[in-house]
């Protein structure tokens, strides 16, 4: 599942995406990238969902949409556009069989990023 969230067009110098608050060449450019994201996903061999949230709902609130609109599995995985897993790094294989064994002490996993990695 992708979830693109909405934003808000105004009028400033630089865009303010935690708050969905974008120039206009920024919309501009979301929406180009939204368009291949759409096409990217036609074009797929495998089953995807893209959710094209109609205003600004910030990320907890987008990941609300995806699991009542488009998920039915055990588990999820969400990886935000800006992570990366580096090697050696997190063991997504081995965080999902913990889980499954212990399903109500480990209901989640949390990977570390730049800013928790020492």
């Amino acid at each position: 599942v992708i979830v693109c969230d909405g934003y808000e067009v105004f009028d400033g110098d630089c865009s303010h995406y935690k708050w969905g608050r974008v120039t206009k060449s920024a919309a501009q450019a979301y929406e180009e990238f939204k368009q291949t994201i759409m096409q990217r996903a036609a074009d797929a061999d495998r089953r995807l969902s893209v959710i094209m949230l109609p205003s600004h709902h910030g990320f907890g609130r987008a990941i609300l949409a995806a699991l009542q609109r488009a998920v039915s599995s055990e588990l999820v995985l969400i990886l935000q556009h800006d992570w990366l897993f580096i090697p050696p790094g997190f063991d997504a294989a081995g965080a999902a069989a913990a889980m499954l064994r212990l399903p109500d002490e480990l209901p989640y996993v949390g990977a570390m990023s730049f800013s928790t990695h020492d």
